[in-house]
């Protein structure tokens, strides 16, 4: 069992550290777009890449959700997403204008994707969810509120991936990729706790007793990997998902919850220091592990 979740992490580290950032190198989305005229200032650069790393990981998730290769078009296609998702953000959260941008990009994008309409429909699901996600500067949302807030943010997003990729989904496949999303929002709010905090946004993770976002994250996480169809997959899942289960276990060490007396450090999940790779490493191996009968019976 430990050698075949070794195996799985060689593949996904072979491709999200040599094998994507050579294809992004080589591709259209960085030959036109990576520059100073789309990424005006270094904090726009930084979470393109920031997103663009994450891009590389979902990339692969997908083409084994998908369980048939993504061809090179799709794959330039993907990088897309990174782009997309970061001008958006920038443009929704700071109130900055990218419209010009942001307009040349959907021209360039719609050259290639099969389903014009769904893409269509997707790209105003996931503005409307952004701009919702406003709201959560207000702090005064209830929990179902900014749990829809959450899923569709994240939810659309991954949807709008799938469309760019020109892939055709069951409902079924579409919900599970919903979900992921989902997921993985939670994830990323736990780990800015301590920004959200300081910037006054309400999420689930600094509004919620730490007992009760444990409970929710292990809920969702939980549906998600009961969706999951094959071993390689379950396991890559695992994978992503483990990162809110290592920083809820930060979060644990904290005698309060009051995350803004806290130095921001103490807050943080550096996955750079040994401590939390370890932690990591022990968290992908007990939920691998726990599933072990599950991917027995998975091809």
């Amino acid at each position: 069992m430990a050698m075949t979740l070794i195996f799985y992490l060689a593949r996904l580290f072979f491709a999200v550290h040599l094998w994507l950032p050579l294809v992004f190198y080589f591709s259209p989305v960085r030959k036109k777009y990576a520059n100073p005229k789309y990424l005006a200032t270094k904090e726009l650069k930084s979470h393109f890449f920031k997103n663009l790393l994450s891009t590389y990981i979902f990339i692969h998730w997908f083409g084994r959700f998908y369980d048939k290769r993504l061809s090179l078009r799709n794959i330039f296609n993907a990088f897309y997403f990174p782009l997309f998702w970061t001008l958006q953000d920038a443009a929704t959260e700071n109130n900055e204008n990218y419209n010009e941008q942001l307009k040349e990009i959907k021209s360039d994008i719609l050259l290639t994707i099969v389903d014009k309409n769904t893409f269509e429909t997707l790209v105003g699901k996931v503005l409307v969810a952004q701009k919702n996600s406003m709201q959560q500067l207000s702090g005064d949302l209830s929990m179902a509120e900014l749990a829809c807030i959450t899923a569709e943010k994240a939810g659309y997003s991954f949807l709008l991936f799938a469309s760019m990729v020109n892939t055709q989904l069951s409902e079924d496949s579409k919900q599970t990729l919903y979900n992921f999303g989902e997921v993985l929002q939670l994830a990323d709010d736990a780990l800015d706790v301590y920004d959200d905090s300081a910037e006054s946004i309400t999420t689930l993770a600094n509004s919620l007793s730490l007992a009760q976002f444990e409970a929710y994250y292990h809920e969702k996480t939980q549906i998600l990997l009961s969706q999951i169809k094959t071993k390689e997959l379950l396991a890559i899942t695992i994978v992503c998902v483990a990162i809110g289960y290592v920083q809820i276990d930060n979060l644990k060490k904290l005698p309060h919850q009051v995350y803004l007396n806290f130095p921001r450090k103490q807050l943080i999940c550096d996955m750079q220091k040994f401590k939390f790779i370890k932690a990591f490493v022990k968290v992908v191996y007990r939920e691998y592990k726990s599933y072990s009968k599950t991917l027995f019976a998975l091809k």
